[in-house]
């Protein structure tokens, strides 16, 4: 059972994909930038969302539940976005985490950089899928 922590509900992954697919949290404080995020990357087979989170202190806890390969996680969310990243990646130090935000500026940039996020790429400008692929050295 892979968990959605932001609904509370148990979502059953089929076990083929979840071995192939690289596994992805996605944390975001907007309902509908969460859904769009989870349509898109669940629309490229080598991804999969395991798990949602509506906030830093959701995001943590999913990323304990699920060990994610990779967390989309939105700069200026609920709880902080550099609070998400340092603990998402106390609790699954394997994960690479991308920075996800409608502001391109350099004060955002670096504190999510400092915070440990791999990439930043701004919604609505940057493709989030190629964001994916490049962290994980994926061709297009």
């Amino acid at each position: 059972m892979v968990w959605n922590v932001s609904t509370t509900e148990a979502t059953q992954v089929g076990e083929a994909a979840v071995s192939t697919a690289l596994r992805v949290l996605i944390a975001d404080d907007n309902d509908l930038v969460r859904s769009a995020l989870r349509e898109l990357i669940d629309s490229d087979e080598r991804f999969i969302v395991v798990a949602l989170a509506d906030g830093a202190d959701t995001a943590v806890e999913a990323a304990r539940e699920a060990q994610p390969d990779l967390a989309v996680v939105d700069v200026r969310m609920s709880g902080g976005g550099p609070a998400a990243v340092r603990g998402i990646l106390d609790v699954a130090p394997g994960a690479r985490v991308i920075a996800c935000s409608a502001y391109d500026d350099a004060f955002s940039r670096d504190e999510m950089a400092a915070a440990g996020a791999t990439t930043y790429v701004v919604k609505g400008r940057d493709d989030v899928i190629s964001g994916l692929r490049s962290v994980c050295g994926l061709d297009a």
